[in-house]
């Protein structure tokens, strides 16, 4: 994955997708605006989602659902903020 990604929606706005080195978060709960879920994930990269104005629109935080036994699995979870 690119380091910095730049993608424009149906709807007119921007996401920016940008890669995070291993470690650089700790590992997640998947949630909506700060409230938790059961699962967790570890981080691996962020979307920033911004409206025409640059205002950002939606954040979120992705990476791969961590098993029961540490391992990773191959789902995708995030936790994500919106506006």
């Amino acid at each position: 994955m690119p380091n910095d990604t730049k993608l424009r929606s149906a709807t007119g706005t921007t996401v920016a997708r940008i890669a995070l080195e291993p470690g650089t978060l700790p590992d997640m709960t998947c949630g909506v605006n700060g409230e938790p879920f059961q699962k967790r994930f570890r981080p691996d990269h962020i979307d920033v989602e911004t409206d025409a104005n640059g205002e950002p629109v939606q954040v979120r935080i992705y990476g791969l659902e961590i098993r029961m036994d540490g391992s990773l699995g191959l789902r995708e979870l995030d936790h994500m903020w919106r506006r």
